[in-house]
């Protein structure tokens, strides 16, 4: 089973990343890496191979349980789950009138059925009954939220000033959700900022991931000289190299078309914004395609990232809330960029205007399908898919 989507849930998408897990390649050699199956995904590509890749990263069209609708085909734009859900025959739907909290549970329990397999590792034949599970799961992401106003610990560099109207969801509940979306998140990973009412039917379709890599201190000399199109035409060129390689896995190839937000840097507050818009070769040019919206805030031993992943549509609509979040961080003090001492820091080994589709590109981050991540993983993912198989069976055996 090849074809996967990015928000459905069921065995279909976790058995399409096994299939291709062994198409990856190896991110030690610097081969560039594509997705799981013949969904498009970021390309993440090593430094030496590519200077300038497209970063796509995917959101789901609903961040709460209830977006990830059991058994359901999708239709349009697969690439964000921004698909429109049309309802399929499913004789294992609950049916109870007066249970109107089932659907969701349902769906939720599926869920954590193959996160479980991914993202912990343990035996799901031995869980708990499924509604002690699915109600627990739940009910620790809700509980896990921080809503604002409130001051979030961004690990021991930096606070954020979190506003009303956001959330924050810590380190490993933030993995899960991002794992449910088809993204895979690595050791830079610290959370998400998502709507505070992101549980409802009506929360916008946005999340922001933030990172912070220890990449050293980050000389900003070159933001003084750089030229717009000629990075641009870097990030087409790398895309397109990284092209062979995604088409050679079966995944597909994908183009850079224009800048959303040209780079722009603010020196006084050490602020990196820029944002590309990238497709489906072939795709309709009115295509409703997923934006990444980057932002970082350069600190003494590295950067903080916050990228804002939503849709073409709504990302005019949504850059103030970017903005907004970016000036809500603040580094600690001796973490601050201006307390760099290059007696005793790193240096990191490139400068700014690497952040701008380069380094930041091949990052094995939130929003990527990393190939590293699978290689040091692969035998655990072909023990949860078999677990998380015999699980769904024997909870569809019990709902017949």
């Amino acid at each position: 089973m090849r074809g996967t989507w990015q928000c459905g849930t069921a065995v279909a998408r976790i058995a399409g990343r096994a299939a291709h897990a062994t198409g990856i390649g190896d991110a030690r050699r610097g081969d560039v890496h594509g997705g799981w199956s013949d969904m498009p995904n970021r390309t993440v590509a090593a430094q030496r191979r590519c200077a300038g890749t497209a970063r796509l990263a995917r959101c789901g069209r609903r961040l709460a349980p209830a977006a990830w609708p059991a058994l359901r085909a999708p239709t349009g734009d697969p690439r964000c789950g921004r698909a429109r859900w049309r309802r399929a025959p499913w004789p294992f739907r609950p049916s109870d009138p007066e249970e109107p909290s089932m659907h969701r549970k349902h769906r939720l329990y599926l869920l954590i059925v193959l996160l479980s397999a991914l993202w912990s590792w343990t035996p799901l034949l031995a869980q708990e009954p499924a509604g002690e599970a699915d109600d627990g799961a739940y009910a620790a992401l809700i509980a896990a939220l921080q809503k604002g106003p409130a001051k979030v610990a961004l690990g021991d560099q930096a606070v954020l000033q979190l506003p009303d109207g956001f959330g924050y969801l810590p380190t490993r509940e933030a993995g899960m959700l991002m794992a449910a979306m088809g993204n895979t998140v690595d050791d830079n990973f610290l959370g998400l900022i998502v709507p505070a009412n992101f549980a409802d039917d009506d929360a916008e379709d946005w999340i922001v991931s933030v990172d912070f890599d220890p990449a050293g201190y980050i000389k900003d000399e070159d933001a003084k000289s750089w030229d717009a199109d000629e990075l641009l035409q870097n990030i087409k060129d790398g895309t397109e190299e990284a092209n062979a390689e995604r088409e050679r896995i079966g995944v597909t190839p994908i183009e850079v078309t224009r800048w959303i937000q040209p780079p722009s840097y603010d020196a006084a507050n050490r602020r990196l914004v820029w944002s590309i818009e990238g497709r489906d070769k072939g795709a309709p040019a009115d295509a409703d395609n997923t934006v990444n919206y980057n932002t970082y805030v350069l600190g003494r031993e590295g950067y903080i990232s916050l990228n804002l992943i939503t849709s073409l549509s709504q990302i005019d609509k949504q850059k103030p809330l970017a903005h907004t979040l970016l000036g809500a961080v603040a580094y600690n003090d001796g973490k601050r960029y201006d307390q760099y001492d290059p007696a005793t820091d790193k240096l990191a080994a490139y400068g700014l205007a690497a952040l701008v589709g380069g380094v930041a590109a091949k990052k094995l981050g939130l929003l990527a399908v990393v190939a590293a991540f699978l290689a040091k993983s692969f035998k655990f993912i072909i023990i949860g898919v078999v677990a998380a198989a015999a699980a769904l069976r024997k909870f569809m055996q019990r709902k017949a």
